[in-house]
């Protein structure tokens, strides 16, 4: 049933560029438990790899990456099936390297690694990263929460395209469905939701990830109500700076970008931009970012956001 909230996002116009927001973690309890859930079944990280290839996203905003350091940890334990077997590390020993290929700029944040922001070459640079280089530990990333799992976190780079600088930002704050863990996303949120907030830096701002919430569906947690006062996707919402481009504008209701629990969770927005996300392996005709499309995804727990967006005019 349509949830009847009101829009307002055009299509993206001239000048228009790809952003893709995708959280590629594997929750393969058997195979996956040791990485922490990260991307580590060797053949679903192929399946992502050509996936991208394909969409040859201006701007990638990846969560649930496996690390290097990872990778030492298990390499004992990692068969050929393993994303961190030596096989498959001689080729190309990081995965986000591996998944976005060498036609990239890519930036990680510090405090684990495990989200990070890619942008194509001949499409924009990101500051402080020299052109196609992989800089670990370079993002900016949101303070840590007292009481909240580390594991998880927001992070940021400035990049520059078409002569302006613009604050990328993946997002993917703590889990959990217990009031703590929703006051922690509460906590995390303003880091990036604030025109002041930490990784804020510059007027214009591109936010996607994984955010663990659904703030079409929850009015009423401490999370969605902060969301919703710094969020525009409903005309009652008054005008922040910042708008959807996911969920509404694509459906109503939204599609169910994580599935399993039935929730919207994954979300692009912006300041300064338009147009509009589809939700890959929900929306008819794109399938999912790890499977061909007709077959059934098993592992992937989240479907990515594939967006056109331009400058608002």
């Amino acid at each position: 049933m349509p949830l009847g909230l009101a829009f307002d996002m055009p299509d993206a116009g001239a000048g228009a560029f790809s952003v893709l927001a995708a959280n590629v973690g594997n929750i393969d309890l058997f195979l996956c438990d040791s990485a922490i859930y990260k991307l580590c079944d060797a053949a679903q990280e192929d399946r992502i790899i050509a996936a991208i290839a394909r969409a040859k996203p201006d701007i990638a905003l990846l969560s649930e990456v496996i690390t290097p350091e990872q990778c030492d940890a298990l390499a004992d334990q990692a068969d050929a099936g393993h994303v961190c077997h030596p096989s498959r590390r001689a080729q190309e020993p990081d995965q986000v390297r591996r998944l976005l290929g060498p036609d990239y700029t890519i930036a990680c944040e510090p405090r684990r690694g495990y989200e990070c922001i890619g942008v194509r070459t001949a499409f924009a640079s990101i500051e402080g990263c020299a052109d196609g280089a992989l800089c670990r530990g370079l993002s900016r990333t949101a303070p840590p929460v007292a009481g909240c799992d580390e594991g998880f976190t927001l992070s940021a780079v400035t990049a520059k395209f078409d002569g302006q600088q613009v604050d990328l930002i993946v997002g993917h704050p703590p889990s959990g469905a217990m009031p703590e863990n929703k006051q922690c996303r509460a906590s995390f949120l303003p880091a990036a939701l604030d025109e002041s907030g930490a990784l804020r830096t510059q007027a214009r701002a591109i936010l996607g990830g994984d955010f663990n919430m659904d703030p079409f569906r929850k009015a009423g947690d401490v999370d969605v109500d902060y969301w919703r006062s710094r969020v525009r996707f409903e005309n009652s919402a008054g005008s922040p700076a910042l708008v959807m481009h996911s969920g509404l504008p694509e459906n109503d209701p939204p599609f169910w970008s994580a599935p399993l629990n039935r929730q919207t969770w994954d979300h692009v927005l912006s300041a300064g931009f338009v147009g509009r996300c589809v939700t890959l392996g929900a929306a008819e005709g794109f399938p999912a970012l790890d499977a061909p499309q007709g077959e059934e995804i098993h592992r992937l727990d989240h479907f990515a956001q594939y967006c056109l967006l331009s400058e608002r005019r």
